[in-house]
């Protein structure tokens, strides 16, 4: 193997510079076949360190088998013995140009060219970076021909194939944090989206309303709602919202919320479960982890909600998601209950149906530094068009307790008979005893309307709840400013009672403009003079910036000299101890997709190095597990560190810390 070598001894790690640089690495880029690592690390073990010792090769993987798709092939196959992670290498005809390194049995290869066949090799990489024999296949790449065709009543499809995507006649972003769009490779067939939302969720609005069919000619089914996607993805969160009002986001603001709050999905099988975050009759399905940490599929409904007879379908196991692996997601409602489809297999139902025969489609992200990708949206049920679509301005909202005694100057916008202001409220202090405001209103130009919730009947219940509201705007209240903004005050007024009300904030708005029949939309200036309005934002821009390759995360445990843990914080004895060491291949693919080549790992007792193990033998290594024997009588009664750290075959590393008391 070429490369520098890197002794870790007396100068410990000082080869990589004086500090932990960040992790990101070009290593393993999809678009260029692998180089050569640039490290490359001598075996080492200070006095009294017994190392481990690698074994045979591992088995290759087994039970391959690719699924074409529009631009892109799912590969999966059996876990291979002694295997800590997957090398996989794919190409044109018999090229294999690209590389990838992944932790779990599934890849999914996009940005390919449909009708070429593609060649795809898969190597079982053990924890030495040991490579077995390849497990080959090919696979070609194509749009089937009517994917679509067990959907009854399909009344919508978009597959974000248009000159703009995600297409702004069609989709609303919801947060000046959301981003979404189409980049180059991987990301040049499907729409990506992202940003930099914290812990809400990024959302696309659907402007077609999701409309129910007629329940006489339905034959049982009311409507379906088809996603095809790679979220949630190991830790993030999937949401499918159908929401029987004019809503851009409903339900607790924090995503994670839910995650220790909802028992495991096994407890709540054929059930739904209340929720009172969300306004009446709206239908939620949650995909991701629990409090127990497993993935599971949720039916969250706003409070109130009849439950119907039990269904008695059988329903199969969540299967495992892969990380970048696309999915289709069904929501089917018929007059018995919901029932949630993964692949065609039912995987959850809830004996609950639609009081409403319209609602909003609202689709939601949540996964850290995860892209979640979305190939396809279909929606069937009674016939649907979205309005007519004139570019709104942006809008900017400022509280106040009482209304402007000025209106703004600026220009009108014509054309139009008026708009729908939707706003998303909530209390402005969280450490405030929570209680309902006083009846919220809005002024928008000279003129001063009320708020009205979005949904009939929703109540302010808690603090940390995105509240829809609505206000309907008349044309002469559309005043812009000249950077086409429009100014919005939320009036909150004092309560006669400090008790019984407090502030509020807008945390998100959004304007439909509504187009008259026949009417073109302009500007017009109070001179009389006319222009165009703005184009549309630029949706055709790059997609979010890719998450680079990560490296495996480091930990550490220590053992007794049978391999047994001790408890934490116990006081540990002098003599023989064993060190487990484990790189996790998995936690680093979920924080980038797919891993970065890991070159070996260091082990530092109290700053000073006494282990160094390379773990790239045929190749970059993926992490895995080892044990380190090492003997603590030459220490002093104490605490003690031990620093494990994963380097990568760029130079990068990740240091991983464990910390131990011994006694005298």
């Amino acid at each position: 193997m070429r490369g520098r070598r890197v002794v870790l001894v007396a100068v410990g790690l000082a080869v990589l510079g004086g500090g932990v640089v960040a992790l990101r690495t070009t290593q393993n880029d999809d678009d260029t076949p692998a180089p050569a690592p640039a490290v490359v690390l001598d075996r080492f073990a200070g006095d009294g360190v017994v190392l481990p010792e690698r074994g045979a090769r591992p088995n290759p993987p087994t039970g391959l088998a690719v699924t074409p798709a529009d631009h892109r092939l799912r590969v999966s196959w059996a876990a291979a013995d002694r295997a800590a992670g997957y090398q996989v290498r794919w190409g044109a005809a018999d090229a294999l140009d690209h590389t990838r390194l992944v932790a779990l049995p599934s890849v999914e290869l996009a940005g390919l060219d449909n009708g070429v066949a593609h060649r795809v090799e898969v190597r079982a990489v053990d924890a030495f970076g040991q490579r077995s024999e390849p497990a080959t296949t090919t696979g070609t790449p194509a749009t089937p021909p009517d994917d679509l065709a067990d959907v009854p009543n399909l009344v919508f499809v978009d597959r974000f194939d248009g000159p703009s995507a995600p297409d702004p006649t069609r989709w609303r972003l919801i947060d000046e944090c959301t981003k979404a769009g189409r980049g180059g490779g991987e990301d040049s067939h499907h729409l990506v989206v992202g940003g930099s939302c914290g812990n809400r969720p990024a959302i696309l609005r659907s402007r077609t309303p999701f409309r129910l069919a007629d329940p006489a000619t339905a034959d049982g089914e009311l409507g379906r709602l088809v996603v095809d996607t790679d979220a949630p993805g190991g830790t993030g969160v999937l949401l499918l919202d159908l929401v029987p009002g004019p809503a851009d986001a409903v339900g607790l603001e924090a995503v994670s919320a839910y995650t220790n709050a909802l028992p495991p999905a096994a407890e709540l099988a054929g059930r739904a479960q209340d929720d009172d975050s969300l306004p009446p009759g709206t239908i939620r399905i949650r995909v991701g982890p629990g409090k127990d940490g497993r993935q599971g599929v949720w039916t969250l409904v706003g409070a109130g909600m009849p439950q119907l007879a039990p269904i008695t379908e059988p329903v199969v196991p969540l299967p495992e998601l892969g990380l970048g692996v696309s999915h289709r997601w069904q929501v089917v409602l018929r007059r018995d209950g919901v029932r949630v489809l993964v692949d065609g297999e039912l995987v959850g139902t809830a004996p609950v149906a639609p009081q409403w025969t319209e609602a909003t489609a609202l689709l939601g992200f949540h996964g850290g530094q995860l892209r979640p990708a979305i190939d396809l949206v279909a929606v069937a049920g009674g016939a649907a068009q979205p309005p007519a679509q004139v570019t709104p301005p942006r809008v900017v909202v400022a509280v106040r307790e009482q209304p402007a005694s000025e209106a703004p100057s600026g220009q009108r916008i014509g054309g139009v008979l008026g708009a729908q202001l939707r706003l998303d409220v909530q209390p402005a202090d969280y450490d405030h005893q929570f209680a309902p405001p006083p009846a919220l209103s809005v002024q928008v130009g000279a003129v001063v309307l009320p708020l009205r919730p979005a949904v009939e009947g929703t109540a302010w219940t808690h603090t940390g709840i995105r509240h829809p509201m609505v206000a309907d705007l008349p044309a002469e209240a559309l005043v812009v400013g000249p950077d086409y903004t429009l100014a919005v005050t939320l009036l909150n007024p004092p309560p006669a009672d400090p008790a019984a009300g407090q502030a509020v904030r807008a945390v998100h708005a959004d304007l439909e403009l509504i187009a008259e029949p026949a009417g073109t939309p302009k500007l017009t200036s109070p001179d009389g003079g006319t222009a165009e309005l703005p184009a549309p934002p630029d949706t055709t821009a790059p997609s979010p910036t890719p998450v680079p390759a990560q490296l495996p995360k480091p930990s550490a445990r220590l053992l007794d000299a049978a391999g047994q843990p001790f408890q934490a914080g116990r006081t540990l004895p002098r003599g023989r101890l064993v060190l487990e060491v484990t790189l996790s291949g998995t936690a680093g693919q979920l924080a980038g997709t797919h891993l970065a080549g890991v070159a070996g790992f260091g082990v530092r007792l109290d700053d000073a190095p006494i282990a160094t193990v390379p773990t790239a033998v045929d190749g970059p290594g993926v992490g895995g597990q080892w044990r380190v024997a090492f003997t603590s009588q030459p220490l002093a009664a104490g605490p003690h560190t031990i620093e494990v750290r994963a380097i990568g075959v760029d130079g990068n590393y990740l240091p991983g810390f464990s910390g131990f008391l011994l006694a005298p």
